[in-house]
């Protein structure tokens, strides 16, 4: 193997790639526990804008040292914003509701909802946008961005839409007494802004 295939693994394993043309270019895997900062990209890639070898390699350095330097400022700021969050079961317990008595105020505007766009010639627009409320409610539960929501309320939203989206489970929630805000400051019922954010989730 000639002494110049040598120099060319060894970049390649370092991460200074020479491509087609012979100009230089840096590529970076991103750590597993900086991918969620990242939304979800695994590499970086970036053209060193030269094809000068002794210059590829210092801007390499360069640019690797900057991206280390990345990596630790993300990872202390991801660091940071996990100790401000509230820990599961603390979501859980941040406001004690009955899930059925709230399921059954939120289906109360899903079918008030559902009325507004029918009578607007939407009702296909309003069974996407619930289906993919339904998804972002099941991903709360299962440990997703919760979009201000307890989990107790995730799955009052989750219940009510499979209802009003399949029947399912909507006799009982018609039913239940419906949840309402109290002056003492009890349960609150976030419905319309609720609706907005997970429609806008997905705009």
């Amino acid at each position: 193997m000639s002494a110049t295939l040598d120099t060319e693994k060894a970049d390649v394993l370092t991460g200074l790639l020479r491509r087609e043309g012979g100009r230089y270019t840096t590529r970076r895997t991103i750590h597993k526990d900086l991918l969620p900062a990242y939304g979800g990209k695994k590499v970086i890639t970036k053209a060193l804008g030269t094809s000068d070898p002794a210059e590829a390699k210092r801007r390499h350095v360069a640019l690797w040292a900057a991206l280390d330097r990345e990596f630790a400022e993300v990872r202390a700021a991801m660091a940071a914003a996990a100790a401000k969050a509230p820990t599961v079961e603390a979501k859980a317990a941040a406001k004690p509701i009955d899930i059925d008595a709230y399921a059954a105020r939120a289906l109360v505007g899903l079918r008030k909802k559902r009325a507004e766009y029918l009578a607007a010639g939407r009702l296909e627009d309003f069974n996407l946008e619930a289906r993919e409320g339904l998804e972002t409610y099941q991903a709360i539960l299962n440990g997703g961005d919760d979009l201000g929501l307890s989990l107790p309320e995730a799955e009052g939203m989750r219940a009510a839409t499979l209802a009003i989206l399949t029947g399912e489970g909507a006799a009982a929630l018609a039913a239940a007494p419906a949840v309402k805000p109290t002056a003492s400051g009890g349960p609150r019922v976030p419905l319309a802004d609720v609706l907005d954010r997970w429609k806008a989730e997905r705009t």
